[in-house]
């Protein structure tokens, strides 16, 4: 087996009682010295999904995502980043399909100037991420996806305050039925968030869901004015963040 540089025996400790979060500018990947040797780590599906992209942004945020999730997994496992394999799920949720490594399992996102990723060990976990930008439709889209009372509270504000609580509400439903692999056949009117002021998350599920907000932990991380990542977690393990920055990408990879 080829040696891996990025390998931490003790990261995947760390993963007993941690879920791992990981994010990164995309133009930190596209724009390092290193590029190619990043495009090659992807498989031929990756790649090729990867030039049907019409957009170079949507190009550049679909690369760092990928490769990040690539660099990261590497970090738990002694196996260089080409060599990892992913399968879909029937509910479409992807998962790794190497065979004699731990039962790791991820969540992957991006948006307009980010990419991110989180790791668990054996817990369900996703993850989302949006830029907040304005939207002339967001009390339509949020009267079909939130429960009536965060519709009225949203309508309710205004300005940034009515931006910022309509994109945690919307990426902490989107975190949710990834985690779950429920996609768009959820009843996201069926969840109410309730995020007081130090952040803290409580979510009441209806009976409709079959599932128990108890079961679930939430996380909100603000970068900047400009981005927000919300992240859900079948634990109640600590969620750990950082930024994957340039210092943590290597010119030797495959």
């Amino acid at each position: 087996m080829e040696s891996n540089d990025r390998f931490d025996r003790s990261a995947l400790s760390r993963l007993g009682n941690q879920a791992h979060v990981r994010w990164v500018h995309p133009e930190h990947i596209a724009g390092c010295q290193a590029r190619e040797d990043f495009f090659l780590l992807l498989d031929r599906e990756e790649r090729e999904r990867h030039n049907r992209l019409r957009f170079a942004s949507d190009r550049a945020n679909y690369f760092a995502a990928h490769v990040l999730l690539r660099l990261t997994l590497s970090q738990y496992v002694d196996l260089p980043p080409s060599a990892w394999r992913f399968r879909r799920e029937v509910n479409g949720r992807p998962e790794i399909a190497n065979d004699n490594v731990p039962p790791l399992r991820f969540n992957l996102t991006h948006t307009e100037g980010l990419s991110a990723c989180v790791v668990t060990l054996t817990d369900d976990c996703g993850i989302d991420a949006e830029r907040l930008y304005s939207r002339h439709e967001l009390t339509a889209v949020a009267r079909r996806m939130f429960s009536p009372a965060e519709v009225r509270q949203m309508e309710h504000l205004e300005g940034d305050r009515r931006l910022e609580y309509f994109y945690d509400r919307w990426t902490l439903r989107e975190a949710y039925v990834k985690a779950r692999g429920t996609g768009i056949f959820s009843p996201t009117r069926s969840i109410e968030f309730d995020i007081d002021a130090d952040g803290r998350i409580k979510a009441q599920f209806r009976a409709e869901l079959r599932d128990d907000g108890q079961h679930w932990q939430f996380k909100l991380l603000r970068l900047g004015s400009r981005h927000v990542i919300s992240v859900a977690l079948a634990s109640g393990k600590t969620i750990v963040a950082r930024q994957f920055g340039p210092q943590g990408i290597i010119p030797r990879l495959r």
